[in-house]
C-alpha cells in the first residue's frame, strides 16, 4: 500500500517539476529512491533518480547530479527498459557536458541516439503492424458485407423462383381442370354426333322401306 502511495507521489513530484518547485520535487523524488517500500520497484527508483540528477544539475551540484544519473542508468539496465535507458544516458551526458567532459558527453549522447533510434524503429514497426492489421480488418469487413449482399440477392432470387413455381403450379392445376372439362365435352359431343348419325341412318332406312324407288315414279304418274 505504501508503495502505491509513493508511485502517486512520484507523479506529484512531476507536477512540482513542471511548476519549477524544485525543492519540493527533490524531496518527493528522494523519498521514492530511499524508501524501503520501493526497494523492489526498480522502475520507479530509476525514474526518480534521473529526475534527481536533473534537479541537482540545475542547482549546480554536479557530483550529486552525476551520482543519480549513474544510479538511474544502472537501475534502467536492471529493468531493461529502453525509454528509461535513453533518458538516463541523456541525463548522464548533460552532467558530463556541464563538467566539460566532452568525450564522456559525446559517448552518452550517442548511446541516447542509438536507443532513440531503436525506440523509433519499434514504434514505427508497431504503427506499420497497426496499419496492416486495420487494412486487413477493413478488407474482411468489406468481404463480409459483399457476402451479405450476395446472400440477400440469392434470397430475393429464390423468392422470385418460388413465386414463379407457385404461380406455375396454380396455372397447371387450372389447366388440368380445364383440360378435363374439355375432354368431357368432347366425349359428349362425340356421343351426340353418333346418336345424330344413327338417327339419320335409321330415317333413311324407313324412307327406303316406305317410299318407292325413283324410277317407279314415272309409272306411277303415267
Amino acid at each position: 500500500k505504501q508503495g502505491r502511495v509513493l508511485v502517486a507521489k512520484r507523479y506529484l513530484g512531476d507536477i512540482k517539476m513542471e511548476r519549477r518547485q524544485y525543492d519540493e520535487a527533490k524531496d518527493i523524488y528522494m523519498e521514492c529512491v530511499t524508501a524501503p517500500e520501493t526497494a523492489t520497484d526498480v522502475d520507479l527508483r530509476a525514474d526518480a533518480s534521473e529526475k534527481l540528477s536533473r534537479i541537482f544539475l540545475m542547482k549546480g551540484n554536479l557530483d550529486s547530479a552525476l551520482h543519480y544519473a549513474q544510479q538511474s542508468l544502472a537501475l534502467s539496465k536492471e529493468v531493461d527498459t529502453k525509454m528509461r535507458m535513453k533518458n538516463a544516458y541523456n541525463a548522464l551526458a548533460d552532467v558530463y557536458l556541464a563538467q566539460k567532459d566532452y568525450e564522456g558527453a559525446a559517448i552518452n549522447y550517442k548511446n541516447e541516439i542509438d536507443y532513440n533510434d531503436s525506440i523509433f524503429t519499434e514504434q514505427l514497426q508497431d504503427k506499420m503492424f497497426t496499419i496492416e492489421y486495420t487494412e486487413k480488418q477493413a478488407k474482411k469487413e468489406a468481404e463480409i458485407e459483399n457476402l451479405k449482399g450476395d446472400a440477400e440477392m440469392t434470397k430475393k432470387w429464390l423468392l422470385v423462383v418460388c413465386t414463379l413455381l407457385a404461380l406455375g403450379g396454380t396455372m397447371g392445376v387450372f389447366w388440368m381442370r380445364d383440360y378435363r372439362k374439355i375432354g368431357k365435352l368432347n366425349k359428349q359431343l362425340s356421343y351426340q354426333k353418333e346418336e345424330i348419325d344413327s338417327s339419320i341412318t335409321y330415317a333413311k332406312q324407313i324412307q327406303s322401306a316406305v317410299l318407292p324407288e325413283r324410277h317407279e315414279y314415272g309409272a306411277f304418274f303415267s
